[in-house]
């Protein structure tokens, strides 16, 4: 059996896999609820590191407005990554997942 078929399925069967799961090259966002104070736009920053093997790829995150904070990312290999961000906002840092491409 394919090891990503049985990735799938295991992550699945584990309750893991997320509706997000991307195609290669198709957009991935991850979205988050996190108070705004202060201004935003211009305040505390929010980033996320996407690591798929031996590489990694950091992508910054923005506010969406409403206390939703986004990162989107578009994977460029086929595979499991995984993510985790990091922020100066306690309820943005740290959170961490998986997504198969």
């Amino acid at each position: 059996m394919n090891r990503y078929l049985l990735c799938i399925l295991l992550m699945a069967f584990a309750g893991l896999c997320r509706a997000a799961d991307v195609e290669r090259w198709d957009r991935f966002e991850v979205a988050l609820n996190a108070p705004a104070s202060g201004n935003p736009y211009t305040g505390p920053g929010l980033r996320a590191d996407f690591t798929f093997e031996h590489r990694t790829v950091t992508v910054d995150g923005f506010y969406d407005g409403n206390g939703t904070w986004r990162i989107r990312f578009m994977p460029d290999a086929v595979g499991l990554w995984n993510f985790v961000t990091h922020s100066d906002i306690a309820a943005l840092n740290g959170k961490a997942d998986s997504s198969i491409v």
